[in-house]
């Protein structure tokens, strides 16, 4: 499922006293198969350009490509949006406003039986997938309105992945949750784009689950693309730290005060707290050799 941006602009509310411009200029690919974070300053226009994915929103400037579909700049009605819709999931910040059927089995088959599934057949993918998301059948009766936080944000999950996409966009997927559910919810995505090949893009303000889990990320920076790298090279920029206002993972954080120490972190590629204390073990160990 390949996306592409080209020159692709978009202004809320032009020509009235409210115009705001969110993008400008945004020509970048997604690559398929992978975790894309998408981050930067609130305000850069992170969750419009991901609206602009499955036709949510459509472009005042530029096109948007996905595979040979192609959404072009003030498109009025876009043919057959439903088969992007089918294969390019969004789940927004707050769960609650995509559930609302009486049950969570029911929320789960919407989706399916919309796009035309038989029941029976979105019944089995209800009982899949609310395994999938870490919850079991005993949910399926329940109201999604008697759940926690982290819960409905599973049956969300849940409802999107019945539709068998082959994209799942999540905007700021782990706001307001623990650290246990955030940790979970993020092994949950790891496993989805590992075990199931889904391209997973995560719009997030958390560095730390970026670092942890991204194999690319896009920068946005005043409504533009700033930068697309992998987490590392992006996390060694601090320029880039400077300049966009990113809080940096902690991992990184420690290393900047070890190199203002004179430190040579150039062999460190850590990724978790754990990898940073191994491969500085691994650097203290050789430098003792050497003495």
């Amino acid at each position: 499922m390949s996306i592409k941006f080209k020159e692709v602009g978009y202004t809320y509310s032009p020509k009235t006293p409210y115009q705001y411009e969110a993008l400008k200029d945004i020509t970048v690919d997604i690559d398929e198969h992978k975790i894309v974070a998408v981050i930067g300053e609130t305000g850069s226009g992170k969750s419009t350009l991901v609206q602009h994915i499955n036709g949510l929103l459509i472009p005042m400037t530029g096109t948007v490509s996905i595979n040979d579909f192609i959404i072009k700049a003030n498109q009025k009605k876009i043919r057959d949006i439903k088969k992007i819709r089918k294969q390019i999931g969004l789940v927004f910040q707050f769960p609650e406003y995509q559930l609302f059927e009486e049950t969570i089995e029911r929320d789960i088959m919407f989706g399916p039986v919309n796009f035309g599934e038989k029941k029976d057949v979105a019944r089995d993918l209800a009982k899949k997938y609310i395994k999938v998301v870490g919850l079991d059948k005993s949910y399926l009766p329940r109201s999604p309105f008697d759940l926690s936080g982290g819960q409905k944000r599973r049956v969300a999950i849940a409802g999107i992945l019945a539709l068998q996409g082959h994209t799942l966009i999540l905007d700021e997927p782990t706001a307001g949750l623990d650290p246990d559910g955030e940790k979970e919810l993020i092994k949950l995505f790891y496993d989805l784009n590992h075990k199931e090949n889904k391209t997973i893009i995560l719009v997030t303000h958390n560095m730390n689950h970026v670092l942890m889990v991204a194999d690319e990320v896009i920068v946005l920076h005043n409504t533009k693309i700033y930068k697309k790298a992998d987490p590392i090279t992006i996390f060694r920029d601090q320029q880039l730290i400077a300049e966009t206002g990113i809080e940096p993972p902690k991992v990184y954080s420690f290393l900047y005060k070890l190199e203002a120490a004179g430190f040579d972190t150039s062999k460190i590629n850590a990724r978790s707290t754990s990898e940073l204390i191994e491969q500085l073990e691994q650097i203290l160990a050789k430098n003792d050799k050497k003495k």
